[in-house]
């Protein structure tokens, strides 16, 4: 937990720039957004739905084309059914499934590349696997479109979780 705790305040910090004196009007390219409550929400439903391998709740969850981006694991980029079907399979290894949020705001991108509604969660995601209890911190950040998650990049401790199953790190010869 330490370790997320330092790795988000990093984040943070590191993807700020000092931003210019700006006039009572001006408010730079991002504000907070009032829609954070609406936002959480089809958060909340669409993991909800996941842990409950609920496709049509999943699917009515999200915008049409949504993606999900996994930074630091073997997953890289899913559609919505690869989502679908890999809560399925993670399914029926866990008991207990869980998402506790931490905190979320939402955000409003004017302009650029990152431009729409925005929804960030940090939160721990519980569950029973191989009779063993696991937390494991979480952060996603949602591009939302119409009021749904239209894409996701995830950001979760998989190294932390697999040891907490008593995996073991062993470094590939050569490496």
């Amino acid at each position: 937990m330490k370790k997320l705790l330092i790795l988000c305040t990093a984040v943070l910090f590191c993807c700020q720039s000092p931003q210019p004196e700006q006039s009572e009007e001006d408010t730079g390219n991002v504000e907070v957004s009032s829609r954070a409550d609406e936002y959480k929400q089809a958060f909340d439903q669409l993991y909800n739905a996941l842990m409950a391998s609920d496709s049509a709740g999943a699917a009515a969850a999200v915008s049409a084309d949504f993606l999900s981006y996994y930074m630091f694991s073997d997953i890289d980029t899913v559609d919505l059914q690869t989502e679908i079907q890999n809560w399925i399979d993670v399914g029926t290894r866990r008991l207990n499934q869980s998402i506790e949020t931490i905190a979320y705001t939402a955000l409003t991108v004017k302009e650029g590349d990152y431009v729409g509604d925005w929804l960030q969660v940090w939160g721990m995601y519980s569950a029973t696997e191989a009779g063993v209890d696991l937390s494991n911190p979480f952060f996603a950040n949602a591009r939302m479109r119409d009021g749904k998650p239209a894409e996701m990049i995830l950001y979760f401790d998989r190294l932390g979780y697999y040891q907490k199953l008593g995996f073991e790190l062993t470094a590939q010869e050569g490496n």
